[in-house]
Parts: C-alpha cells; structure tokens; sequence
C-alpha cells in the first residue's frame, strides 16, 4: 500500500487483482476504504485502484483547494497506468470523475453514482451550522448535520458509528466537507465541455432518492453523456455500502458491455 507523488502531492493508493483498470473515486466523508465492500467484488475480474484523495486519510494536502487539484491528482494517476482505464466516481468523486473526464480521452468507461449537483437546495440554516462546527473542529458536529443532507437514514448512520475504524474515517473526512460544499457550490457543472466526453457512460441512482441535491440537474448531465441510466432498487446515496453486491455486479455488467 504506498504513497507516491502524483502532480506533486504525496497520494496512498492500494491495487487488488489483475485485469484491465478500474479506478474507484471516494465522496467527501470517504477515503480510499470507504471502498472495502465494492473493490474485492470488482478484483475478481479487473485491477483496481482505489486511493485517498488530497485532504484525507494519508494523503498529503496543498494549502489552497479546488475540485480541479482533485481532478489534477485523478488525471496523474490514469496517465500513470498506461491504458484505457474504467472510472467509478462516488458522490463528490462522481464530480472529481466528470471534471477528469473532460481533459482525459483514455477512458475506457465512466461511471458516476449521485453527484452533487444542485448546492442550492442545502438550507442556509445547514450551511452556517456545518460553517460554525467546521470553526471549532467539531467533526462529529458536522457529520451530524451533513450526513443527512446526503439523505443517509439514521439507520445507516448507526450503522456506520457501529464499526469504529470506517467512523473515525468519516471523522477524518468531516475536515473537508466545508471545502468540498463551497466547490459544488461555486464551480457548476460545465455541460457543455460534458459533451466532449466520448467515453460510455453510466449514471447510478439510488432507487430511493429523492434529494434535490443529487436530482437536480441530473437529466442534462445525462443528455450530454449520452448516459446509460440505472437505478440501484432499494438504495439511496450509500449503496457502495448497503448493497455493494448490486452495485459491483452493475459496474461490471456495464464495463463489460463497453469492452
């Protein structure tokens, strides 16, 4: 499991199995484990890499961010493996994943689950709750209040608080969600430049969300991927987690419809 320098900024990544690449990128509150469940299911048929992105986890950090740092890491690691790689994006990493896409025609695939699109819809109320506990570094405060505008039930919070290593790695990550909300916030998708994006395209949703926050604006993405639409029955944001059977066995079954 090393730590190498990508665009200058010392990265941790871990590679199970062999096959063609498949490169999995973690949401706001995750780190390269948040792809425990996922990554072994996938290594049965590809080589995968899953990473910590800046910020987090054991990765190194700059002193200024943008989603674009984080598209710049991605982009270093894809050009380093040489070949068509197959891109999984979670959440804010189905952000970091689009913004990748753009500048890499080395895609083989791309795959995005619930990216955050629509920052308008997070009450102000939220925003300057998450803000003053950012402040204090008050970690679980933010988790608190950010977890359920990610639309993650209390159940699947109580499940997550009940394995200590994968909470004290949503504590981890809580640094970073103020960061991550100001560029969803300010950095709107370009749909236009989407357009550019000839890789195939599936979009994941969960079957049962209804969140603003990841519906909104979904369709023109969609329209301008010329995006394959799945839904995952039962789920919302976190069946990376919930149903990581469902969801490695529709990321295989579109990978291999694309080769």
């Amino acid at each position: 499991m090393p730590i190498e320098q990508f665009n200058g900024v010392p990265l941790f990544y871990e590679e199970i199995g062999a096959g063609a690449p498949v490169v999995l990128v973690h949401g706001t509150t995750g780190n390269y484990a948040g792809w425990a469940f996922v990554a072994p299911l996938l290594a049965s048929d590809f080589r995968v890499i899953t990473y910590d992105r800046c910020g987090r986890g054991q990765s190194g950090d700059r002193a200024t961010y943008s989603i674009g740092d984080d598209a710049v890491d991605l982009l270093a690691i894809i050009d380093s493996l040489g070949e068509p790689v197959h891109l999984v994006g979670h959440s804010y990493g189905a952000r970091v994943a689009m913004l990748a896409a753009q500048e890499h025609a080395n895609l083989a695939s791309l795959v995005l689950y619930e990216p955050p699109l629509d920052a308008g819809s997070v009450s102000q109320e939220a925003v300057t709750a998450i803000e003053a506990a950012t402040r204090e570094q008050n970690w679980e405060a933010v988790l608190e209040r950010f977890l359920p505008l990610a639309t993650i039930t209390p159940d699947e919070i109580a499940m997550f608080r009940s394995v200590p290593e994968g909470w004290e790695m949503s504590l981890d990550g809580a640094r970073t969600v103020l960061r991550e909300f100001y560029e969803v916030r300010d950095t709107p998708v370009d749909v236009g430049m989407l357009k550019s994006v000839s890789a195939p395209t599936l979009v994941l949703v969960g079957g049962l969300t209804t969140s603003p926050l990841f519906l909104n604006g979904l369709d023109d993405i969609v329209d301008a991927l010329s995006a394959t639409v799945e839904k995952l029955d039962g789920q919302r944001h976190v069946a990376t987690a919930m149903a990581p059977d469902a969801f490695a066995a529709a990321v295989r079954s579109f990978i291999t419809r694309s080769r």
